[in-house]
């Protein structure tokens, strides 16, 4: 125990015994308990004479927290209420309100309430203290951060109140005396530094409109929030000592950090702090603006503190997105297959493409599939995912032979394939949609491999929807179609067949029975040696719904593969890529 405490517990014990209001029955003053678990040190001073909260007649002090406090304040209060219950004085009880109610002169103040006092505290302390004080007849409990206000409310529990029996033999709750703990991690702005951060600008990747429009974002926030107006410039502005950087910024930091923490994944970004300045970045544009959000709801809390702050020691290297299941390829497979609807934004309201870029590209990207058939790809989307793909993904064809959009586009790894020949054939008979033309086709493409020089053909395809039964007979003959198609390659390339889609139909229903039985290939979903999840691979978009069976998009294949792992990628971020989610099939084929 420090001498600071030992001296608080003299203080407290000296006053106790002299004090005008002495009980009759005399009580101990609480031991004080060890300092908070983080490091630093603390520092306690009694009051000339306690504080009386309540007694058995009256509540003369009432708890005041922020109308819209967050969970850490609203514990505090909690437990500060039910106190006198714990300690077995049942008929003392503090009353409580919210900040909105207007001021009286007895308050204990939790949090960053609108009273003056709570904002005067705050600004006396570092951002890693807390403080317990009596100031102008309130008793203040402040701290920047929740872990902080946690240790707070329970030092002031355990060490600065007292239940005592007073000259009239009447219980009654007291303040003994105040506490300010000062911790010993940094920030960026302290006490002693003379930075601000109306000292700072926002500079962003030059000639990058996307980062352009995430800093003047960032900087209508932090005006929102800290009624700070912070200067918004690209980086072939001239360099200023305090800088909040946006992006893969010509400056000495951005170089250090993003360009050797970033080749692992494109989705791995950099929240950094170094010599005044601060730095979020990526490669990628849109990563960046990804987790620009994700900053400021780490770094901005308006409801604990009046001050942004970041530690002055800051290197985080994060993925922005990462999945639960292992990326590895199947032991014994030589190849992936992954299909993918990424919900077109033409006939659902809600699927707006802003935003979901990064869901929809992040499972490509992570779990990288040789082959990948995607559905619902309208021109925009296209021009959403071009500068995504980069040059490790490849569209096969963008329209199809009648120069519409491909919706239905074939995707292939470029390190690890070669294409061969390639086409779109349309298939007719979908009065679902029928006024766009490129939406019910056949997209194909015939490939070698290149770590072996093993050839096959890949073909994908979104059937009708509807679930009538005129929408059933319109499946059946694009199943025919595409049935009669496949047998005029087999004719021509005499090789492996794997197909993939959004056949919006599943097993048991006469046009899928129909398309396996007519082809004998395997759906991967029900043939593989392994099957980690099949479920229902559509939901509500923004809701998931996790349940078993009953998949309309599938893997098929034809006897040459063989079918070693499955599975549907169902994480929470997929809950907002699209209304399906993608699944994929881990196959071994030997060269003919």
């Amino acid at each position: 125990m420090n001498t600071l405490k030992r001296l608080l517990i003299a203080i407290l014990a000296i006053s106790m015994l002299c004090a005008p209001l002495a009980a009759c029955k005399k009580q101990d003053v609480p031991a004080v308990t060890e300092e908070p678990a983080t490091s630093g040190t603390g520092e306690g001073e009694a009051l000339a004479e306690p504080v009386v909260l309540c007694d058995a007649d009256k509540s003369y002090y009432k708890i005041v927290r922020p109308a819209t406090a967050p969970e850490c304040v609203g514990n505090a209060a909690a437990a500060l209420m039910d106190y006198p219950l714990s300690n077995g004085a049942r008929n003392l009880k503090l009353s409580w309100s919210s900040d909105k109610n207007a001021a009286t002169d007895a308050e204990i103040l939790i949090g960053y309430t609108n009273r003056p006092e709570s904002l005067e505290v705050l600004k006396s302390i570092d951002y890693d203290d807390f403080a317990i004080v009596y100031k102008n007849g309130k008793i203040v409990i402040a701290a920047h951060t929740a872990e902080r206000m946690e240790e707070a409310s329970e030092y002031l529990l355990k060490n600065l109140l007292q239940i005592r029996t007073n000259e009239s033999g009447k219980k009654e709750l007291v303040y003994l005396g105040d506490y300010v703990f000062k911790g010993e991690k940094k920030y960026l702005f302290n006490l002693a530094n003379e930075n601000q951060l109306s000292d700072y600008a926002i500079v962003y990747q030059k000639d990058s409109q996307t980062l352009k429009k995430a800093a003047e974002e960032l900087r209508d926030i932090l005006k929102n929030t800290y009624g700070v107006e912070l200067p918004v410039a690209d980086d072939s502005a001239a360099e200023r000592e305090c800088e909040l950087l946006i992006g893969n910024v010509n400056r000495a930091i951005a170089k250090e950090y993003i360009e050797n923490a970033t080749e692992k994944s494109m989705f791995t970004y950099v929240t950094a702090v170094k010599d005044q300045k601060i730095l979020i970045g990526a490669q990628s544009d849109m990563i960046t603006d990804y987790m620009i959000d994700s900053f400021c709801n780490k770094y901005i809390k308006p409801d604990y503190t009046y001050l942004l702050n970041i530690p002055a020691d800051t290197l985080e290297v994060n993925n922005a997105i990462s999945f639960s299941d292992s990326t590895e390829l199947a032991e014994g497979a030589n190849m992936r297959v992954m299909s993918f609807n990424i919900l077109c934004e033409l006939w659902n309201n809600q699927a707006v493409i802003e935003g979901r870029e990064i869901p929809v590209i992040a499972p490509i990207y992570t779990y990288q599939p040789d082959i990948l058939g995607l559905q619902e790809v309208s021109d925009a989307w296209y021009d959403a995912l071009d500068p995504l793909l980069g040059e490790t993904y490849a569209v096969v064809d963008r329209v199809t032979s009648l120069g519409d959009v491909n919706f239905s586009p074939l995707l292939y790894n470029t390190e690890t394939m070669t294409l061969l020949d390639h086409g779109v054939k349309v298939l007719p008979y979908a009065s679902n949609n029928a006024e766009i033309r490129g939406l019910r086709v056949l997209s194909w493409g015939y490939f070698e491999r290149k770590s072996d020089g093993a050839r096959f053909v890949a073909i994908n395809t979104h059937w009708n929807v509807g679930s009538e039964a005129s929408d059933n007979t319109e499946r059946l003959t694009q199943a025919k179609d595409m049935v009669a198609f496949i047998e005029t390659v087999k004719s021509i390339y005499n090789c492996p067949i794997v197909t993939t889609g959004d056949y919006n139909n599943r097993t048991g229903q006469e046009p899928y029975d129909y398309y396996v039985s007519e082809t004998g290939f395997k759906d991967a979903g029900l043939n593989a040696k392994v099957v980690n999840r099949l479920i229902k691979t559509t939901h509500t978009l923004f809701a998931s719904s996790v349940t078993s069976g009953a998949a309309i998009d599938h893997v098929f294949t034809s006897e040459e593969f063989e079918i070693l792992y499955y599975n549907t990628l169902c994480d929470k971020i997929l809950a907002g890529a699209s209304d399906h989610y993608p699944v994929y099939a881990d196959l071994k084929l030997t060269k003919q």
